[in-house]
């Protein structure tokens, strides 16, 4: 189910790449991505958050 998370959160940040949401999408995106062990991606989510 991550990459379904993955892909949902992918699609919001299409919607509003930029907004009060944009932080949300990003660092449950760098989670999903986390769990499918893919850490590069995860971490430049996880710093585009901040």
């Amino acid at each position: 189910e991550y990459a379904r998370a993955y892909n949902a959160y992918s699609a919001a940040l299409r919607l509003a790449p930029v907004g009060p949401s944009s932080h949300v999408f990003l660092s449950n995106r760098a989670a999903a991505l986390l769990s499918m062990k893919r850490y590069e991606a995860a971490a430049t989510d996880a710093k585009r958050a901040i």
